[in-house]
């Protein structure tokens, strides 16, 4: 977050805690404002956040939200229905890490990897990455420093990752992407990808589970073949991202 924020000219931009912040951004991190007892009456600017998992209940937030952009339309319709929202007329769809792609210049990156595999930080170690046999693969460190990884992304054809930010720089940067189930650890399941493919009209997204298959240089056919995301649509989506930065 902070380093888009730079990007877009808000220099002053650092890290605080929910009860003090002006702005939530990247990240399901909406949740935190039902939970924690805020003081600040403050209303915190959302900008492309989304939520973790289903709600099991009516939201109740604890600071007043101002939502220019949600991450999609899961998130949206939880927020429409919620007290203490005020929610923007021309609120913005879409995660804002879309915009690596017309914020970082990788242009003159060369294609060095077939594949690219991007799993989950909880699933770094994971011994079923052992099923991936792509030939001219790579493992990529979705904890790396952010313009590191959006350039080493830059150098895949593809993109298998249980990671959703992994597979939002990807699509940003035009590069066939999907899923990758490796385990049942990330927390809220199907949830925040499903919300963030809403932005597409996916209702049902692609994935491969390494607990049923290897993946193979045939797959990556598949996954070219099978790709969804227009890019037209990705272009559309920054526009109203950078059309609602609040700074």
């Amino acid at each position: 977050n902070i380093d888009l924020f730079k990007k877009l000219g808000s220099q002053k931009t650092v890290y605080a805690n929910s009860k003090d912040c002006d702005i939530v951004a990247i990240g399901s991190l909406l949740d935190v404002f039902t939970r924690d007892k805020q003081k600040n009456r403050k209303p915190v600017i959302v900008y492309g956040s989304g939520f973790i998992r289903k709600n099991i209940k009516n939201d109740t937030f604890m600071r007043p939200l101002d939502v220019r952009a949600v991450r999609g339309y899961k998130t949206l319709e939880r927020l429409k229905n919620a007290p203490n929202v005020r929610i923007s007329p021309d609120v913005a769809l879409g995660d804002p890490g879309i915009l690596v792609g017309k914020l970082f210049d990788v242009s003159g990156i060369t294609k060095k990897y077939k594949l690219g595999i991007i799993p989950h930080y909880i699933e770094q170690h994971h011994s079923l990455l052992s099923n991936i046999t792509v030939t001219a693969s790579v493992i990529l460190d979705i904890t790396e420093i952010p313009e590191v990884l959006i350039r080493k992304i830059a150098e895949c054809e593809c993109i298998i990752s249980s990671s959703l930010h992994g597979l939002i720089a990807a699509d940003s940067l035009s590069i066939p992407n999907v899923r990758m189930i490796i385990s049942d650890k990330i927390v809220g399941g199907d949830y925040k990808f499903d919300d963030y493919y809403s932005v597409y009209g996916i209702e049902t997204h692609k994935r491969i589970d390494l607990n049923q298959k290897n993946v193979t240089d045939a797959d990556l056919k598949i996954i070219k073949d099978g790709y969804e995301i227009q890019q037209d649509r990705v272009q559309k989506i920054q526009e109203n991202l950078l059309k609602k930065f609040p700074f």
